[in-house]
């Protein structure tokens, strides 16, 4: 029984290792870099350009940007005073944890992607 679970809990573990860096988010396939809840953002790898330009994040969510192309290395840098609780990034995975806000407003973000900057701008409501 526990080499069946080891053995069951290898196979996952390398099944997701492999998800993590074969799948990617694809204008083409899916409605999901317009999902507004939560907010996934695609970046296309050539034009940096956002699938949503602003994007909206409640205050308190987390917003999720990928690289379309699923190669690259993103990262999302906030101008100060944007309310911010952290940023992470893992290779063309990026994501921002917002902090609730009382009104709606409009911040400028960086993405960068090996070297390559665009600033679009994002909203942080209520």
């Amino acid at each position: 029984m526990r080499k069946t679970t080891l053995a069951f809990l290898a196979i996952l573990a390398v099944s997701l290792t492999a998800c993590k860096h074969l799948c990617r988010c694809d204008l083409e396939y899916s409605n999901v870099c317009n999902s507004k809840n939560p907010p996934i953002v695609c970046i296309d790898s050539d034009s940096l350009a956002p699938s949503q330009n602003p994007v909206h994040i409640k205050g308190g969510d987390t917003a999720h940007f990928y690289v379309t192309s699923g190669h690259g290395s993103l990262t999302i840098t906030c101008e100060p005073g944007t309310p911010v609780e952290y940023i992470g990034h893992d290779g063309g995975h990026a994501w921002v944890r917002t902090l609730p806000v009382k009104e709606a407003k409009k911040y400028k973000y960086t993405i960068n992607v090996d070297g390559h900057i665009n600033d679009p701008d994002m909203v942080i409501e209520p």
